[in-house]
C-alpha cells in the first residue's frame, strides 16, 4: 500500500546541487505546461465560461443578425444538473480493512466522517457544487482536504494545553492545476503573502523574499485564495508558490518562480488533490466539459430566434404609391389605427391599382422553425438535460412509453455525472479519513467526540462500538467519541475503505421518495420470519428513518424513545408475519386482557 502519510509527511534531507537540479526541472516541466495547456485548453475554458453566463456573440457576429438574442441553454443545462446530482449530502460508510482495525471503529468513523460533512464551517455540499460547476464548464473539478493544527495556551499550567486540528475540504480552481498527460506528476499553484512565507515554519529559505523579488502576475488567471479576490495593492504583496507533486517517487517539492532552491521538499506522501473529470480527451490530461458539444447547437438556436425576431420586426405592412397622387392627410390616414378611416387618392382617372398597391411580405418558411425544434432535440440529446428535467412542459404530447424511454435516457446520462460525483467522494473520504488518522492523535479527543451526536451516536451505541450497556439504550446516547483515556486516537487505529451509498446525492422527487422506503420496509416485514431463519436481521429502525425522513418527519427520533426493541421468539415473529399479533392469536383476536383494536401491525416489532 503507498504511504499514507499526508498529514504530517517526513521532510527528506537531499543535497544543495541535487534540489537545485529539482527545482529547475520543475520549473521547466511547469513552463511547458503551461504553454501547452494554453493553446489547447484555456480558450475553450474561456468559451465555456461565456457560454454559461449568457454571453454567446461576439464581435466577429455583429450584423449578422438585426437583433441578437441569446437563449441560454447552455447555463440552463449546468444549472439543471449540479442540482440534481448535488442536492443532499453524501452517505459515507467506512468498512475494517486490516491492522487492528475492527468494526465498532468503522461505526464511529463513519458516524464522525457523515457529521463532519455537514458542519456549518465544512459545508462540504456547497464545497462539492463549486467542484461540480468546475467539472461541467471545464471538464475537471478539483477538491482538496486541508488541515492546520491550532493550540490553546492554558494560563495555569501548560501541561492542559489544548491542540485542535483543524479539518476541511476546499474547491481549487482548474486554473490553478496542471497535469502531465503521462500522469507522472501534477502541480497546483496557490498565492501567499510574504509575511505568511515567512512567518510558516513548514516554509525554509524565505527570508530573503522582498516585494521587489515576489512573482509577477501576468494576464494569466489569477490564483484562488482563501480570502476571495484579492485587490491590485495585496497582488502586489503576494507570491505565486507552486506545489509539485512526483505521482512515481511519492515526493512533494514547493517552489517559489524567483526563487532558486525549493523552500520545501517531502518524501512519502500522496496526492492530496481529487479529480472530478468529465468526458476523455484522446492524448490529453484534461476532460472535455459539458459546454463544448453543445457549443455549435447554441449558436444555431441563437441566431434561428434571432432571425426569427428579424423577421418579426420587418413584417410590416408597406404600400408602393405614385408620387404626389396621395395628399399628406391620406398618409396619416393608411397609418392611423382608426377603423373605416377615408383615404383620398388622387388617381387622374387611372385604375387605382396603377396609382396604390400593397407590397407583399416575404413570409418566413417554415424550416425556419422546424431548425430550431431540431437543433433544440439535439441539445437535449446530447446533454441528456430534456424539457422533462428542466421542469417545463413538452410542447407536444407523448405516450407513457415514449415519456418512459425518454427518462430512461436521461438516467442514463445523469447516472454517468453520478458515478464520477460519488468516485470522487470516495477518493475524498478516503484521504479525510487518513488526515484524520495522522492529525486527531495530536488533538484533544473531546474536540472529536463532539462532533458525533444525535442519530450518528445512536447508529454507533446500536453497532455496540460505544459498548453494550449504551447497545441496550441507544436513545439515550447523547454523544459518543474516542475514549478518553486513550490518547493515542484508539478509533483510527488500523486501516480502512471508505465507500459512498449509490445515488445518495441525487436529487428524487420527495413522494417517490417516501413511497420506495414505505415499500420496502412493507416488504421486509413480510419475509422477516424467512430471513431470521436464514441468520438475517434487517434494522428495522434504520428502514423506518429513511421512510420517516423521505416523508418530511423531522423529529422522529421522539417516536422511537423506547429502551430497545422488545425481545421476540421465533414464534412470535411467524404469527407476526402471517397476520398474528405478538402474542401468537389470529388476526382480529386482541390480546387477552387487553382492550382495544388488534394487534396486528408491523408496529408491534419495535
Amino acid at each position: 500500500m503507498p504511504n499514507k502519510a499526508i498529514g504530517f509527511p517526513r521532510e527528506k534531507k537531499l543535497g544543495t546541487s541535487r534540489l537545485r537540479r529539482l527545482t529547475r526541472r520543475s520549473k521547466e516541466l511547469l513552463k511547458g505546461a503551461q504553454t501547452w495547456r494554453q493553446s489547447h485548453r484555456e480558450g475553450v475554458w474561456k468559451r465555456g465560461e461565456n457560454l454559461y453566463i449568457g454571453s454567446h456573440w461576439t464581435s466577429a457576429d455583429a450584423g449578422a443578425a438585426n437583433d441578437m438574442l441569446v437563449v441560454n441553454y447552455a447555463g440552463s443545462t449546468i444549472n439543471t444538473i449540479v442540482p440534481f446530482v448535488a442536492a443532499n449530502p453524501p452517505q459515507f460508510r467506512v468498512d475494517p480493512l486490516g491492522g487492528e482495525a475492527t468494526v465498532a471503529r468503522a461505526r464511529e468513523q463513519t458516524a464522525w466522517l457523515n457529521r463532519w460533512w455537514r458542519l456549518n464551517d465544512i459545508n462540504g455540499t456547497a464545497v462539492l457544487r463549486s467542484a461540480l460547476f468546475d467539472y461541467l464548464v471545464y471538464g475537471d473539478g478539483w477538491l482538496i482536504p486541508t488541515w492546520a493544527l491550532r493550540t490553546e495556551k492554558d494560563e495555569e499550567s501548560a501541561l492542559f494545553d489544548t491542540t485542535t486540528a483543524n479539518l476541511a475540504v476546499e474547491r481549487v480552481s482548474p486554473w490553478d492545476v496542471w497535469v502531465d498527460k503521462r500522469e507522472r506528476w501534477v502541480i497546483r499553484r496557490f498565492l501567499l503573502s510574504v509575511e505568511e512565507l515567512k512567518n510558516d515554519k513548514q516554509y525554509h529559505g524565505t527570508q530573503s523574499l522582498t516585494k521587489s523579488t515576489t512573482s509577477p502576475l501576468d494576464d494569466r488567471p489569477v490564483a484562488q485564495t482563501n480570502v476571495g479576490e484579492p485587490s491590485d495593492h495585496e497582488r502586489d504583496q503576494m507570491v505565486e508558490v507552486f506545489e509539485f507533486y512526483d505521482l512515481i517517487t511519492d515526493e512533494l517539492l514547493v517552489f517559489v518562480d524567483q526563487l532558486d532552491r525549493p523552500i520545501k521538499f517531502v518524501s512519502g506522501i500522496e496526492l492530496p488533490l481529487v479529480n472530478l473529470g468529465n468526458y476523455v480527451i484522446p492524448n490529453s490530461p484534461y476532460h472535455m466539459g459539458e459546454l463544448e458539444q453543445i457549443d455549435g447547437l447554441q449558436t444555431e438556436l441563437n441566431r434561428t430566434r434571432s432571425q426569427m425576431i428579424t423577421h418579426r420586426r420587418r413584417n410590416v405592412q408597406k404600400f408602393a404609391a405614385r408620387k404626389g397622387a396621395i395628399t399628406q392627410e391620406g398618409i396619416t390616414a393608411l397609418k392611423s389605427e382608426v377603423v373605416n378611416d377615408v383615404v383620398e387618392i388622387d388617381d387622374r382617372g387611372q385604375d387605382l391599382k396603377d396609382v396604390i398597391v400593397p407590397l407583399d411580405v416575404p413570409l418566413l418558411t417554415s424550416d425556419a422553425y422546424n431548425s430550431y425544434e431540431i437543433s433544440k432535440a439535439d441539445m437535449f440529446e446530447i446533454t441528456g438535460v430534456s424539457e422533462y428535467l428542466r421542469g417545463s412542459v413538452p410542447s407536444g404530447r407523448r405516450t407513457a412509453t415514449e415519456a418512459n424511454i425518454i427518462e430512461g435516457s436521461n438516467n442514463v446520462k445523469t447516472n454517468h455525472k453520478l458515478l464520477a460525483v460519488e468516485d470522487a467522494l470516495q477518493k475524498l473520504g478516503q484521504l479525510i479519513i487518513e488526515v484524520a488518522r495522522d492529525v486527531f492523535p495530536l488533538t484533544d479527543e473531546d474536540e472529536v467526540g463532539m462532533i458525533i451526536t444525535g442519530r450518528e451516536a445512536q447508529a454507533v451505541a446500536a453497532s455496540g462500538a460505544a459498548g453494550p450497556e449504551a447497545a441496550q439504550d441507544p436513545s439515550a446516547v447523547e454523544s459518543v467519541g474516542i475514549d478518553p483515556a486513550n490518547n493515542e486516537g484508539e478509533m483510527w487505529l488500523g486501516e480502512y475503505q471508505v465507500f459512498v451509498e449509490a445515488a445518495s446525492t441525487e436529487l428524487r422527487d420527495p413522494f417517490v421518495r417516501e413511497q420506495k422506503f414505505r415499500q420496502l420496509f412493507t416488504d421486509i416485514v413480510g419475509v422477516l420470519p424467512v430471513l431470521q431463519a436464514q441468520g438475517i436481521n434487517p434494522d428495522l429502525r434504520k428502514m423506518l428513518e429513511l421512510w420517516f425522513e423521505a416523508a418530511g418527519v423531522e423529529d422522529f427520533e421522539s417516536i422511537f424513545a423506547t429502551a430497545g426493541p422488545p425481545q421476540r421468539s421465533p414464534e412470535e415473529l411467524a404469527a407476526i408475519g402471517q397476520g398474528g399479533n405478538a402474542l401468537g392469536q389470529g388476526a382480529g383476536q386482541p390480546a387477552p386482557g387487553n382492550v382495544g383494536p388488534p394487534v396486528d401491525q408491523p408496529q408491534g416489532l419495535l
